[in-house]
């Protein structure tokens, strides 16, 4: 994408992008006003949000859902817990090895789904997570099993060691560097291509696309943004096991997509939000915590197509046209 392109996306999506910088100032000084349990909870949001907006690639961008998403999420996490706390490496090549294995398994996986469509992609992507999840929780000697691994340490630069703050504005700067990345491509010839495949598969093949390259390629893509994620979770709870790559996370993954908005970036990032502060709320006030949930993603999923990102969205777009028809109506009474 040349920088005219990109002063082009800026000039059109102005007011978003003032919106965008005053979130950032907000989220830089966060840690200086708020308790040190809810800058936890939003690094948490950092870290799910970039799952979301990659599976939102597929799910809302190319219109295929995905029940497996999470294994690339588990794989890149527990190669960086394998790595530092078997093989012995650092912190740089720990996420190396980690990226590389990810997409070496996305590449496979790409292979074996990018020629399905509709169900059946999606049911040969839960399987294909199970298998993975299989090897997690059997193979004992190389992940620990049920146990998982556990004393991951903590991500250096230099001299400094990444925890509290210091790892908060870690996960911020990857969150902010993905974010773009994803608008960049999403708004890039590629991204159109894909949202042409969403329309009509078969129209797209006879405008000359290469239609099984375009979907392999954005489903290698969405498996790397997994990993990232993936590897910042390690690194957050020292910690993995079987659990992060079950057939719940890849649900509640997309669940995350659904109430939040699939089709857009930030409506994975506000639906990835709404489901870490208030999972975090509600099981803090009850045991039931989780039929409220149920009941909001039911809520949600029915009343509101668009997810609570297009809810705001029509709101402004109501406000603004309102204000935009006033001066007409006045001129008329007059």
């Amino acid at each position: 994408m040349t920088t005219s392109m990109i002063a082009a996306i800026i000039t059109k999506n102005k007011y978003k992008v003032i919106f965008l910088v005053a979130m950032l100032v907000l989220l830089v000084l966060a840690p200086q006003f708020v308790s040190r349990f809810t800058v936890t909870l939003i690094t948490l949001c950092f870290v799910y949000s970039i799952l979301a907006m990659s599976l939102d690639l597929l799910a809302g961008y190319m219109g295929y859902a995905s029940l497996g998403h999470a294994a690339f999420f588990g794989v890149a996490a527990y190669s960086v817990a394998i790595a530092n706390t078997k093989m012995g490496y650092s912190f740089l090549p720990s996420v190396i090895f980690s990226l590389a294995i990810t997409i070496f398994l996305a590449l496979i996986f790409g292979l074996l789904v990018s020629s399905l469509k509709g169900v059946q992609f999606t049911l040969v992507n839960l399987a294909l997570g199970q298998v993975i999840w299989g090897v997690a929780y059997r193979w004992y000697n190389l992940t620990g099993g049920d146990d998982g691994l556990r004393g991951v340490a903590r991500p250096e630069i230099g001299s400094l060691v990444l925890r509290g703050d210091s790892f908060y504005y870690f996960a911020l700067i990857v969150f902010v560097v993905s974010l773009i990345c994803l608008v960049m491509l999403v708004q890039s010839p590629f991204g159109q291509t894909i949202r042409g495949i969403k329309l009509s598969e078969s129209r797209m093949r006879v405008l000359g696309y290469n239609v099984f390259l375009h979907k392999y390629l954005n489903y290698i893509i969405a498996g790397f943004f997994a990993g990232v994620a993936g590897i910042l979770m390690v690194y957050f709870n020292t910690y993995i096991g079987p659990s992060s790559l079950e057939v719940f996370a890849s649900a509640s993954a997309l669940l995350m997509v659904l109430v939040g908005g699939a089709g857009t970036l930030f409506g994975p990032i506000i639906g990835a939000s709404f489901v870490v502060l208030l999972e975090n709320f509600f099981s803090a006030q009850t045991e039931r915590w989780m039929m409220i949930m149920g009941l909001l993603y039911v809520s949600v999923v029915l009343f509101l197509p668009g997810g609570i990102f297009g809810l705001f969205k029509n709101l402004i777009n109501r406000i603004f046209s309102r204000k935009i028809q006033k001066p007409v109506s006045d001129s008329i009474d007059k």
